[in-house]
C-alpha cells in the first residue's frame, strides 16, 4: 500500500477541527489503497499512541526539511495561524517545502485550504498582515501539484491565482455518517445547538429572538446545548432546555439523530467550512442559521436550509432536512477519497 505524509499543526487527543479533518482523510485514502502518517508541527503537541504520528521539534524550513527526507507522497492541511500563531504568516512552512521539492523533482505534494488569509479591519492586526498571508497562501498554490479547498469563496480566489478550476468538498461530519437515518416522525420536536462555547454563546446572545421565533413557528419544545460551558447560559421561554456539557462521539450523533433541527451561528464564515453543518446535515437535521454571506455553498434557503433571519413557514422541516442530508453525500468521506487519492497513485504534468 502506497503512503501519504500528512502534515497537521495538531492531532486528537488534541481539540482541533484540522486535526480531526486530517484522521478522517486518512481514513478516507485507506479505503483508496493509500496508508497514511503524520507530521505535526507543534512541538508541544502530546500523543496518546493510537495514531502514526512524528512531532517536528520546531517549526522551522529545516527542521521540515530534515523530517520530509525520503518521503514521496506529502499532504499539507493548512489554515495559516495554526502554523505560525502570532502574524499567520507561516514562511517556513512554504520554504521548507520549496526547498524539498527542488531537490526531489519526482515528489508530490498536495494541499488542502481550510483558510487563505484574515480580513478585517485597520485597527485589528488581521488587516495588517493579510497581504502577507495572500502572498504566502499564492506561493503554496502555485508550490503544489493539486490542491482543493472547503468552499465555494475559497475556490473562486485559488481559481484566480492558479487560472484552472480547484475542486470543492466541504468538510465532513466530525460525529460520523450514519447510514440509516431515525424516521422523520420519530424524531422530537427539539433542537441542538453544539460546537465551540464562544460560537454558542454568540448564537444565544444574537439570535435567542429568532429562535424563539423559529421554535414558536415549528412546535419545538426543547433545547439541546452541547459543548463546554457557557459563562452566560440562555434560557428560552417555551423551551425545556437541557445542557450536555461535552459528549462523547457516540453519544452527541444519537441526539443528533433523536432531534429534528440543529442551529449554527456561522458569523458570516461559509457554511461548508463548518463540521458543525456538516454534523447536522449527515445525520438528517433540518439546519437554521442567519444567511450573511454571498455565497452558500449549494444551500437554498427554503429549500435545504432555514434562514433565522427570515423565517417563513417551516412546515416541511422533513424536506428542508433530506435535502440537507442530500447535500452533504454529495461529498461525503467515500467521494472525498476518490477526489484525493488519485493525485497520489497518477502522474500529474511536471512542475
Amino acid at each position: 500500500m502506497s503512503g501519504v505524509l500528512h502534515i497537521v499543526p495538531r492531532l486528537p487527543p488534541a481539540i482541533d477541527g484540522l486535526g480531526d479533518y486530517a484522521v478522517q482523510l486518512s481514513e478516507c485514502l485507506t479505503n483508496q489503497g493509500l496508508s497514511s502518517r503524520f507530521l505535526v508541527t507543534d512541538p508541544t503537541w502530546k500523543s496518546n499512541g493510537t495514531l502514526p504520528a512524528t512531532v517536528l521539534h520546531e517549526p522551522s524550513a529545516a527542521a521540515l526539511l530534515a523530517a520530509l527526507d525520503g518521503q514521496h507522497h506529502v499532504l499539507v492541511h493548512f489554515v495559516n495561524y495554526a502554523y505560525e500563531p502570532r502574524k499567520g504568516c507561516p514562511n517556513w512552512l512554504v520554504d521548507g517545502l520549496q526547498q524539498w521539492r527542488s531537490q526531489y523533482k519526482d515528489r508530490r505534494l498536495v494541499v488542502m485550504f481550510h483558510e487563505l488569509f484574515a480580513m478585517g479591519w485597520p485597527w485589528r492586526k488581521a488587516f495588517w498582515y493579510s497581504a502577507a498571508q495572500r502572498s504566502i497562501s499564492a506561493a503554496l498554490a502555485r508550490l503544489a501539484d493539486a490542491c482543493w479547498t472547503s468552499n465555494q469563496a475559497y475556490a473562486q480566489w485559488l481559481t484566480i491565482i492558479l487560472g484552472r478550476a480547484i475542486p470543492v468538498m466541504p468538510v465532513l461530519s466530525n460525529m460520523g455518517e450514519p447510514e440509516t437515518l431515525t424516521p422523520w416522525s420519530q424524531r422530537l420536536p427539539a433542537m441542538v445547538v453544539f460546537g465551540r462555547a464562544v460560537n454558542r454563546q454568540r448564537a444565544y446572545d444574537q439570535l435567542s429572538h429568532n429562535l424563539i421565533a423559529l421554535a414558536r413557528l415549528c412546535g419545538i419544545r426543547e433545547l439541546h446545548d452541547v459543548g463546554a460551558p457557557l459563562s452566560r447560559p440562555m434560557q428560552l421561554p417555551g423551551m425545556t432546555t437541557v445542557t450536555h456539557g461535552i459528549l462523547p462521539t457516540a453519544a452527541l450523533s444519537a441526539l443528533l439523530m433523536r432531534c429534528s433541527i440543529g442551529v449554527i451561528h456561522n458569523q458570516g464564515s461559509p457554511l461548508a467550512k463548518s463540521g458543525v453543518v456538516a454534523a447536522y446535515a449527515a445525520h438528517g437535521m433540518a439546519i437554521a442559521c442567519e444567511i450573511n454571506s454571498s455565497v452558500h455553498d449549494g444551500f437554498v434557503p427554503g429549500y435545504n436550509l432555514i434562514d433565522l433571519e427570515h423565517l417563513a413557514d417551516n412546515s416541511s422541516l422533513c424536506s428542508i432536512a433530506q435535502h440537507g442530508h442530500h447535500w452533504y453525500h454529495q461529498h461525503n468521506r467515500q467521494r472525498l477519497g476518490k477526489l484525493v487519492a488519485p493525485w497520489f497513485h497518477h502522474p500529474l504534468p511536471s512542475h
